[in-house]
């Protein structure tokens, strides 16, 4: 069974409730990047930790990418956009506070030394409406979502944060190529509540990766542009460190 925890807040609704579940094997929590090494760094304050959740398994990795509304006009020139600069005020809006949409967008405006104007959303879905509606004009978000939107027509992709072009839209340049440094790539895991034992952690994570090595499953994931892991909890605690070290730069 699938709970979606309304509010959203970053994931850290479903965080809280997963940290005070019984750690009997029963209840997981299913979230990203953001829920495992970056909340603890920009809600030090929080009433809750997420360290002591227990790792099982990164399902998969992805990009961000930055979407804009369909008549998103750039002023840079034809080969390179660039630095993205404001049209009208109000330029960019970040779905969300201090999450990896919005770290992207504080990245950019760092590296590139321009200015955007970041305004917190409830989430990516409310951000995704106003763009969609002309109300804003830009949001870094996952391509997973919004797929449907840009192969319609109705969301314009301009940048993907990935190191390398996306096989679908090759002539879609990484970030990299015109702001040396900007890469953002992100992952969905699913860990288990403190204290949660090594043999129930374990066998979810063997039924994860042996589900994950199904051609289907590898080839319905490769066609959203991500890249299918199912890891041991080991390489997921890794994975936690390598992006704490990241972001914890900054």
């Amino acid at each position: 069974m699938v709970e979606n925890r309304p509010g959203g807040a970053g994931g850290r609704v479903g965080l809280e409730q997963v940290l005070r579940s019984p750690p009997d094997g029963y209840t997981l929590l299913c979230s990203t990047q953001l829920s495992y090494s970056i909340t603890h760094l920009v809600f030090a304050k929080a009433s809750f930790d997420p360290r002591p959740l227990e790792p099982i398994s990164v399902l998969a990795t992805y990009p961000l990418i930055i979407i804009t509304r369909k008549d998103f006009r750039r002023t840079t020139s034809r080969s390179s956009w660039t630095t993205p600069r404001p049209t009208r005020q109000g330029h960019l809006r970040a779905s969300g506070k201090a999450n990896t949409g919005h770290l992207l967008g504080e990245l950019m405006m760092l590296k590139a030394d321009f200015k955007m104007t970041e305004v917190p959303y409830r989430g990516s879905a409310p951000a995704i409406n106003d763009l969609l509606g002309g109300t804003i004009d830009m949001v870094p978000d996952y391509l997973l979502a919004n797929k449907g939107n840009i192969d319609a027509g109705k969301l314009k992709l301009i940048a993907v944060a990935d190191r390398q072009r996306l096989k679908e839209y090759p002539d879609v340049r990484t970030m990299e190529e015109t702001m040396p440094g900007v890469t953002s790539i992100t992952w969905m895991a699913v860990s288990a509540p403190p204290g949660t034992p090594k043999e129930i952690t374990q066998k979810i994570s063997d039924a994860i990766a042996q589900g994950f090595k199904q051609p289907d499953m590898q080839e319905r994931i490769l066609k959203l542009e991500a890249n299918p892991l199912g890891t041991t909890p080991e390489r997921m605690r890794e994975m936690i460190q390598e992006s704490t070290d990241i972001w914890g730069r900054w």
